[in-house]
């Protein structure tokens, strides 16, 4: 999800990117964990959009893309409903942290 909300941000797709937000919140975790993946992952993803000059999907093609990560995630994770945070998180590794 975090491709997607980078990639929206770069293109000033603000509502994209609320959504994106929105089903982090509802889908994932509520871990430092998954919340460093999707920011590490929306800031590589804004820095790449913004580096390369792609030309931006239009409303209807990123909002195609959100559905399709949507479904991945929730078939990953059931909706939270009471989140329960771990005092055992592992530690992210250099890879998940880009580092």
């Amino acid at each position: 999800m975090g491709p997607r909300n980078g990639q929206a941000l770069a293109c000033r797709q603000f509502a994209a990117s609320g959504e994106a937000k929105a089903l982090i919140i509802r889908y994932a975790p509520k871990t430092r964990r998954y919340g460093t993946l999707f920011e590490t992952a929306t800031n590589a993803a804004f820095l790449a959009a913004t580096k390369e000059g792609a030309p931006c999907p239009t409303k209807a093609d990123l909002a195609a893309r959100l559905a399709e990560s949507a479904a991945a995630l929730q078939a990953v994770f059931p909706e939270q409903t009471s989140p329960e945070l771990s005092s055992a998180e592992p530690s992210l590794s250099t890879e998940e942290t880009g580092a």
